[in-house]
């Protein structure tokens, strides 16, 4: 019998309802020694597992979903927006690209932004004002508890107001469905295996060994009935009865009854669903030997892997006709993100430097310094 067997035992599920939830929630860790069977029966007497809520606030509460979203959402929103033709930039920018929302920090309008884009299938930004050639000036994000959906799934109404069409720039998430609707199950499964640990180590449960004294061994009928008494009385008050013949032992907690496998795995399966590196979640990784020497190596990785669906996904959107003029196209800029150490930078700029790569003022000019020497101008006067 494995662990999920004993769970259902102890809560008493039906047969069907057992079968459901194991489909649900089939067991991350493995099966135990027969000593853990009681305690796990305590830990687990009056959990739902089939019927933990899953939506973006019970999402949050799971740190390695927290950690992810706050890593992508406060990186994206440092990143800086503009619009290009080619490898050269506009000569003047659109306001939109620095301030999408009137009184709202451009790092806040686009961490929301992102957030809805992993944990939904969609979000929008709504044209509130457009300047004197047509083009969007500013925008409002519209949180999904606003918005009514028609039947094509297109915003309609923002709270119940209609809206234009044409006023609606719609984001569309690179997870397809939504991170609560594809890992939805996973979800489940680290809520109840956290609510689950939550409980051990608040009341610890050692596993118990009932050691009997008298010389005339107990039957297999009289040994099962004892235990079985034993661990309904622990699971409704805690306290139990012994005869003098009986002595209860306890041996200690062991790894399993703080479900400390089971944990790790659901774990790995987050970032596996959120496409995110393990180290960056602080997830442990077994057998890995992943090293980086500078900043740069971790920023590109942290960008290939689980930033670039979004960028792309809000970048190419802005950079369609409706937004940006036909042509041109809008970027993020992740040079200050990867760029590397000072120590690091200076070292490349000697080699350019002393190969006649880069000039002098090249180099002043990539570290955001002023030119040494003057302009034609500046000669002129």
């Amino acid at each position: 019998m494995n662990i999920l067997d004993r769970v259902f035992n102890a809560i008493g599920f039906a047969p069907v309802a057992r079968g459901l939830a194991q489909e649900v929630i089939s067991s991350p860790w493995a099966d135990t020694d027969n000593l853990t069977k009681w305690t796990l029966d305590d830990l687990f007497g009056s959990l739902d597992f089939a019927g933990m809520p899953v939506n973006r606030k019970t999402a949050m509460q799971v740190a390695t979903v927290a950690r992810a979203r706050n890593t992508l959402t406060t990186t994206i929103g440092r990143l800086g927006l503009y619009s290009a033709k080619g490898s050269q930039p506009a000569p003047v920018q659109m306001p939109l690209l620095a301030q999408p929302e009137r009184g709202v920090a451009f790092s806040t309008t686009m961490a929301w932004t992102v957030d809805a884009l992993l944990f939904h299938p969609c979000t929008w930004w709504h044209v509130t004002e457009r300047d004197t050639y047509g083009w969007p000036l500013w925008v409002e994000w519209i949180d999904r508890s606003r918005a009514t959906l028609d039947v094509n799934g297109d915003l309609a109404k923002i709270d119940n107001t209609e809206v234009k069409p044409a006023d609606v720039i719609r984001f569309d998430s690179p997870l397809g469905s939504g991170f609560l609707h594809d890992a939805r199950v996973t979800l489940q499964r680290a809520l109840a295996i956290n609510h689950a640990a939550a409980d051990a180590e608040a009341n610890p449960v050692p596993s118990i060994e009932l050691h009997h004294e008298a010389d005339v061994a107990l039957t297999p009928p009289e040994i099962k009935s004892l235990t079985t008494a034993w661990r309904e009385a622990r699971v409704k008050s805690g306290v139990a009865y012994t005869p003098k013949s009986i002595t209860a032992k306890a041996l200690g907690l062991v790894p399993e009854q703080l479900l400390i496998d089971g944990r790790k795995a659901i774990q790995l399966e987050l970032v596996r669903h959120l496409n995110f590196p393990a180290w960056a979640a602080d997830v442990e990784l077994d057998g890995s030997s992943l090293n980086y020497t500078n900043r740069a190596s971790r920023a590109a990785e942290l960008i290939d892997l689980a930033m670039a669906p979004y960028m792309s996904a809000i970048r190419d959107r802005l950079s369609m006709g409706d937004v940006t003029p036909r042509g041109w196209k809008v970027l993020f800029d992740t040079d200050e993100f990867t760029k590397d150490d000072t120590a690091t930078r200076y070292a490349n700029y000697a080699t350019a430097l002393d190969k006649g790569f880069l000039t002098l003022d090249e180099v002043r000019a990539a570290e955001g310094r002023d030119p040494i020497t003057p302009t034609p101008t500046e000669q002129t006067k």
